[in-house]
C-alpha cells in the first residue's frame, strides 16, 4: 500500500500535468465536471447544513433570530400590551374612588358642596409648621376654614390662609396639641361604630380613646375594635364644617387598652395617603347659604 507521502507526490504531479497539457487534452478532462456534479450535488447540501449546525450559531446571533419587521410587531405589542395595562390600572383607581364617593355620600345625603381640584405647589415641614401651599386662590371661591380632601373622600385639613391666586392649608395631622376631631369607628361599609376623640400623635398618627355608648337593653355584644377598621369624621361640637362629615380619617393601626382605664381601648389612626406625597388635593366650597368661616370659629384653627 502506498504510503500518504507517496499518494500525495502522485496527485500534486497529475495536478500540474493537467494544468501544462495541451488544450485538446484539458477540455476533455472538463468533461469530467458533469458526472462529478451529478455525483455531489444531492448531498451538498445536506454536508452544509450538518457543518452549520456542528459549528453553531455566530455570535450575537440565535438560530431563530427573528426579522427586522418580526421585531418592530414584537416591540409594538409590547407597547400596546404597556398601555393596556396602565389604562386597566387606572380604570381600577377611578372604581375605586366612584365608590368611595358614593360611600360618603350616602352617609352624608344632605351635603351641598362644590369640590375644585388643585394642585400642591409646596410643603414645608419646618418654617411654615407643616402647612401645604395649594394653587387656588379667592378668585377660585376658596376661603378661610373651607375642607380639604385627598381623591375625594380623605379628610387632609382645612384652608387657613388664602390669597388671590393660592391658600395654605393646615394637615388634620398638624392640628395643635389641644385640639382634638370627633370620628367614628366603622364596624362595616355603611355601619357606624363607637365613637373616639382624636388628638395629634407622633410619627404623624391621631390618637385617642374610644367612647362606648351604654346599651339600653343591656343585650347587645360587646364591639371589637381591631387593626385596619376605617375612622371617619363626625364633629357633634361643629368644630369641623358641615362639608367633612364622615370623611376617612384613616385607619386604625393599633387599639390596646387605656393604661389609666384597661377595660377601655385606645387606638391609634394613621391617614390612608401620606401627606407629604400629596400633588393634587380637592378643596369642598359649600354651596349652602352658611359660611364656612361661621363654622369654623366654635374651635378654630390657628
Amino acid at each position: 500500500m502506498p504510503s500518504s507521502r507517496t499518494s500525495l507526490t502522485l496527485a500534486f504531479l497529475l495536478v500540474a500535468g493537467a494544468a501544462a497539457a495541451p488544450r485538446p487534452i484539458s477540455s476533455a478532462l472538463t468533461h469530467l465536471h458533469v458526472p462529478a456534479t451529478v455525483l455531489l450535488a444531492p448531498v451538498q447540501q445536506p454536508a452544509r447544513s450538518l457543518l452549520a449546525w456542528l459549528r453553531g450559531p455566530g455570535p450575537g446571533l440565535t438560530a431563530d433570530a427573528p426579522s427586522p419587521e418580526v421585531q418592530v410587531l414584537r416591540e409594538q405589542r409590547d407597547q400596546y400590551a404597556l398601555e393596556v395595562k396602565q389604562l386597566r390600572q387606572q380604570i381600577d383607581e377611578l372604581r375605586v374612588l366612584i365608590r368611595d364617593l358614593s360611600r360618603g355620600f350616602d352617609l352624608n345625603p344632605s351635603l351641598a358642596v362644590k369640590q375644585i381640584t388643585a394642585p400642591v405647589i409646596g410643603y414645608g415641614a419646618d418654617n411654615s409648621g407643616g402647612l401645604l401651599t395649594v394653587r387656588a386662590g379667592r378668585r377660585d371661591g376658596v376661603s378661610v376654614n373651607n375642607v380639604v380632601a385627598l381623591r375625594g373622600v380623605h379628610l387632609l385639613g382645612r384652608v387657613v390662609r388664602v390669597d388671590d391666586r393660592t391658600c395654605a392649608v393646615l394637615p388634620l395631622t398638624r392640628m395643635s396639641k389641644g385640639e382634638a376631631v370627633g370620628g367614628v369607628v366603622m364596624l362595616a361599609d355603611e355601619t357606624i361604630g363607637p365613637r373616639v376623640l382624636l388628638k395629634t400623635h407622633e410619627g404623624g398618627t391621631l390618637r385617642g380613646q374610644v367612647e362606648y355608648l351604654p346599651d339600653p337593653s343591656g343585650v347587645a355584644p360587646p364591639v371589637t375594635i381591631a387593626r385596619g377598621m376605617v375612622v371617619r369624621l363626625q364633629d357633634a361640637d361643629a368644630r369641623w364644617p358641615q362639608s367633612a362629615q364622615m370623611l376617612i380619617i384613616g385607619q386604625i393601626e393599633t387599639a390596646e387598652p387605656s393604661p389609666e382605664m384597661p377595660l377601655r381601648t385606645v387606638v391609634t389612626v394613621r391617614p390612608i395617603h401620606e401627606i407629604e406625597r400629596a400633588s393634587e388635593v380637592m378643596i369642598r366650597i359649600p354651596e349652602s347659604g352658611q359660611s364656612a368661616e361661621r363654622v369654623g370659629e366654635k374651635g378654630g384653627t390657628p
